[in-house]
Order: C-alpha cells, then structure tokens, then sequence
C-alpha cells in the first residue's frame, strides 16, 4: 500500500482575494504594529546597516510622530549625531520608514514610489542650515571672547589705578599734602591796604577813648 499525505492549504482562489486588495498598513493581516515595536525594529535595522557600512553616513527617514519619538530616546541614550541620523518625511505613513545615504535606498519598508532626489534636497537643506548654524555659533563665541577680553582689561586698569593709590608712600601722602595747602593759600585773597588803614584808624580811635575815660573822674566835677 502506498502513502498518501494530505494538506489543509487551500489552493483555490477565493472570491475575497479576487474583489479586494491586502492593505499597505497591515499587509492583509487587520493588524497593526505599536509605534514602539517599529521603532525598536528600525533602530535594530539601523545598527546592523551601520555595521555593515561604517565609512558611510545613513539616515532614518520616517513620518514626524516616529522621528519625535526617535528623537527622545536619542536624548536618553544621549547619541551623538553622527551615530544616529534622523529626518522626516511628510508622504511617509505612521508605519512606513526608510533607511538611505545619498543617491541610494538601502532598506525600504513602505508601498510609495520615493524618489531619490526628494531624499538628496532633504539631506542636503538640512546640511545647510547646520553650516549655517554652526557658523553662527561660532562668530557669537568670537563676539562673546572678545567682550570679556575688554572687560578683563577695563577690571585691571581699574584694578591698577586703586593699587596705586592704596600703595602711596608717607613721603608722596605729605608731599600731596603740602601741595593741596599752598593751593589753598594761594587761593586765598590777600588783604589790600586800604582795608589794613582803616583798621589802623579804628585802633588809633579806640586809644584816644580809653585816655578820655581816664581823665574823667571825681575831680573834675
């Protein structure tokens, strides 16, 4: 007697596979991936194309909500940029993302037609602006050196001038001293001769009374 092995699978084409089409989301399944699921399949995805690739600069091209969330767990894990490389796409859907380096698609997980030159124009803005950030940054730092070089030599002139004046000898404090005095004898008006006359007439007149009074007495009367 021979064997015979039977199968459950169904070979017939049913009614459903003719009327509908699977889903792009799903793939035909009715179930969706967790946004935390994908991204940790995205980010095992990019460690293993970064390893096989290391001269090359790979990026996660995604929709904005996953790049959000990438975003965080880069801030975490505290990454550098150029260990993880994110930018977002708009046309992207919640469960599509692309891994790409300029002029290629490495790895592709979405049913849209991309095309390469979208990628390039987003990679290269982005460069741009970080130029012209970092051009930016540098000349506030240039800006922000110089400032406190004037500062820190304003503070020792100032510094210098006070020493100076704390550091004053006797000999220069009398000096000063005697200098400040004849300015202000100096100053001073001096008294004209007319004013020393008339004093002088004023005493004599005062003598003259005092005699006067003297003589005046009992015997007189």
């Amino acid at each position: 007697f021979g064997l015979l092995e039977l199968s459950r699978q169904r070979l017939k084409v049913t009614a459903e596979e003719q009327i509908s089409v699977k889903c792009d989301y799903c793939n035909g399944s009715g179930i969706n991936l967790t946004s935390d699921f994908l991204i940790t399949q995205i980010m095992r995805t990019y460690s293993e194309v970064s390893y096989d690739k290391p001269k090359d600069k790979i990026y996660i091209f995604c929709n904005n909500i996953l790049s959000n969330k990438i975003i965080e767990i880069k801030q975490k894990k505290k990454l550098r940029d150029d260990q993880l490389r994110i930018k977002t796409l708009d046309s992207l859907r919640s469960q599509d993302f692309l891994l790409c380096k300029e002029n290629e698609i490495i790895v592709k997980n979405c049913h849209i037609n991309i095309d390469i030159e979208e990628i390039n124009k987003t990679i290269r803005t982005k460069k741009q602006r970080n130029e012209l950030s970092k051009n930016n940054e540098l000349e506030k730092k240039s800006i922000s050196k110089e400032r406190k070089i004037l500062e820190t030599e304003e503070d020792s002139t100032n510094k210098k001038t006070v020493e100076d004046k704390k550091r004053k000898s006797y000999r220069a404090k009398a000096i000063d001293y005697s200098q400040t005095k004849l300015a202000k004898n100096l100053s001073k008006k001096p008294k004209s001769s007319e004013n020393i006359e008339i004093v002088n007439q004023n005493i004599e007149i005062i003598k003259k009374r005092k005699k006067d009074e003297k003589r005046h007495g009992w015997w007189n009367q």
